[in-house]
């Protein structure tokens, strides 16, 4: 589904939101892992887990690198999402890292992590999404309460980058 078939079928996203889904929507025909977001992004709005107050935003400058998208969930929640083909080890890395000041973090990969990946998850309370032409929650991450003083900071450079990009 293209975003402009997202849009015409939620008219109701929020400014932030359909940014988000524009810009996913230019990177699908692209290559990398940038082709996986507007799979995640379709899969987390048709299962209910963005709505009205929701924001997403994307390459969110945090303490020295970037998280791939940070989604704020109306309640103020936020899921932090890194991308990639390969590299399986560095993903988790970055997930974990993730993980001190968000609510849920998960990996996306491009096909499934091996059974050592998978046990990792579980341990460290990580979601994995396999997006390979469909998109697949294949482990829900555990909820986690992470710093107040950290998930502050996130959360406000989340909203201001999301609405840069509005």
């Amino acid at each position: 589904m293209s975003r402009a078939a997202v849009a015409a079928s939620e008219p109701s996203l929020p400014p932030a939101l359909g940014a988000a889904f524009a810009l996913a929507g230019r990177w699908e025909g692209a290559g990398g892992e940038r082709r996986m977001v507007a799979g995640v992004l379709r899969w987390l709005l048709s299962a209910g887990w963005l709505g009205a107050a929701s924001q997403a935003a994307f390459e969110v400058p945090w303490r020295g690198r970037r998280i791939d998208l940070v989604v704020v969930g109306g309640k103020g929640q936020l899921s932090a999402f890194e991308f990639k083909l390969g590299g399986t080890r560095r993903v988790f890395e970055q997930a974990l890292y993730n993980a001190a000041a968000t609510h849920r973090s998960y990996v996306v990969c491009g096909s499934r992590p091996g059974p050592r990946y998978e046990q990792l998850a579980r341990a460290q309370g990580l979601g994995i999404f396999v997006v390979n032409g469909s998109t697949e929650l294949v482990q829900r991450p555990s909820a986690r309460r992470p710093a107040a003083e950290l998930s502050r900071a996130l959360r406000a450079r989340t909203r201001e980058r999301a609405m840069a990009d509005v």
